[in-house]
């Protein structure tokens, strides 16, 4: 009797096995990252200067984060982590759905509580931060995109350029008051 229960496990957990849904199909997609930057004050730029500060030029070995929906939501799991190449391109594959891709800044509550930590009054040069305004930034992802079963418009490469800010205005949901560079 033993012997007879043993051959029917093993075979109902063979069949279960062999049973198994396959993995959803994956698609490939491409993003191409650059930056641009604001010019902070000093010396009169030359037309050089502010030609350079707005040419978009490839971010390499810039870290992102794809997690599934068009906001970001940080109790969702990080599905990739990707980093872009010498060129500002990063290649990956997901299967068919919305996705939304972050940064480091809003990968996790990290920088956020450090901002609420240290801006948390006022002072001479900082009015105090909005956390409401940064629970809020959060959730907005730098890009939404979706990935097709049609593998053509799969083909059509992402674009994302990331504006770095002076430091009065890099921290988002905070006012600065000065002084400012002359």
């Amino acid at each position: 009797m033993k012997k007879l229960l043993f051959l029917l496990m093993t075979t109902l957990t063979l069949f279960q096995c062999k049973t198994k849904q396959p993995a959803e199909p994956s698609f490939k997609r491409s993003i191409k990252l650059t930056s641009t930057y604001e010019l902070c004050g000093g010396m009169m730029p030359s037309p050089e200067d502010v030609k350079a500060a707005s040419t978009k030029t490839p971010l390499k070995n810039y870290t992102l984060y794809i997690r599934n929906g068009n906001e970001n939501i940080l109790s969702e799991k990080v599905l990739l982590e990707i980093k872009t190449d010498e060129f500002g391109l990063a290649e990956f594959e997901l299967p068919v759905g919305s996705y939304c891709l972050v940064d480091s800044q809003k990968v996790n509550n990290i920088q956020i509580e450090e901002w609420k930590k240290e801006f948390k009054v006022a002072s001479k040069s900082w009015d105090a931060i909005d956390a409401g305004c940064l629970d809020e930034w959060i959730k907005e992802p730098l890009l939404k995109f979706e990935v097709y079963a049609d593998k053509d418009k799969n083909n059509e490469l992402l674009f994302l350029n990331l504006h770095r800010n002076c430091f009065w205005n890099s921290i988002p949901c905070l006012m600065y008051r000065g002084p400012f560079p002359q």
